[in-house]
């Protein structure tokens, strides 16, 4: 799965539609929203080669409280393409807001 493509998938949910952003948005929308960022290669090497190029993605769900409807919409969307997540959540007291991150591999 391309960044294209990953973008392609997170805007296909319902509601999020335009609030999608990779990295940051200049001025952020209404709540719920999403910014993604890649954070580091996994390839898989062997012979001294990448064979395969892979990216570690961390996709940010935000929520000004806790929206179970739309990680259920997140979670359906990776499931739907075959991606595995892992996923923690924190409140940022800075933003009042819920951020739920899902670390995924594209």
């Amino acid at each position: 799965m391309t960044n294209t493509e990953l973008y392609n998938a997170l805007t296909s949910i319902p509601g999020l539609e335009n609030k999608v952003a990779f990295r940051a948005f200049p001025e952020a929308p209404a709540f719920p929203y999403i910014c993604y960022l890649p954070t580091s290669s996994r390839n898989f090497t062997a012979d001294n080669k990448v064979y395969a190029p892979f990216m570690a993605v961390q996709v940010e769900l935000y929520t000004a409280a806790k929206d179970e409807a739309t990680e259920q919409q997140v979670e359906a969307m990776f499931n739907g393409h075959d991606i595995p997540y892992e996923k923690s959540e924190y409140f940022l007291d800075s933003e009042n807001c819920y951020e739920v991150l899902y670390e995924i591999t594209i």
